[in-house]
């Protein structure tokens, strides 16, 4: 086999695996666009976060979670734990809102734990769990 055939099955696989690893993101995950200061300096206004369903049972502190409350999309930390709710703050806390303004979310306020994040300068990383 020439180096041509052995640099075009190369990259068949490299282009499968992509289209796999890209088809696993998008099967029952979903995407958010981070939208203002309130993460910095770990997420950035434009940031796109791919969140996983969550549960609140399976939540740990400083899970980094999408949350809805009063047609409000929250992308915020874990930080404490309630009867059924969490509390979630921000990794900015002096410029943003938070649960010490707007309360604990419930479980069904939950859309998803974050997992991956590309970022606004195209670069992909996964979301690492601060305590």
């Amino acid at each position: 086999m020439g180096f041509i055939s052995r640099l075009k099955i190369a990259a068949d696989c490299q282009l499968t695996n992509s289209l796999s690893f890209f088809s696993w993101l998008n099967s029952g995950r979903k995407r958010h666009r981070v939208v203002g200061t309130s993460m910095e300096p770990n997420f950035f206004d434009g940031d796109l976060v791919f969140t996983s369903p969550v549960d609140l049972a399976t939540l740990e502190a400083g899970d980094v979670v999408v949350a809805k409350k009063d047609n409000h999309h929250w992308i915020k930390r874990v930080s404490s734990f309630g009867n059924n709710t969490v509390a979630l703050s921000s990794d900015s806390p002096l410029d943003s809102k938070d649960s010490r303004h707007v309360g604990s979310f419930t479980g069904e306020q939950l859309l998803g734990r974050a997992f991956a994040v590309f970022t606004s300068d195209g670069t992909f990383r996964w979301v690492q769990k601060k305590l």
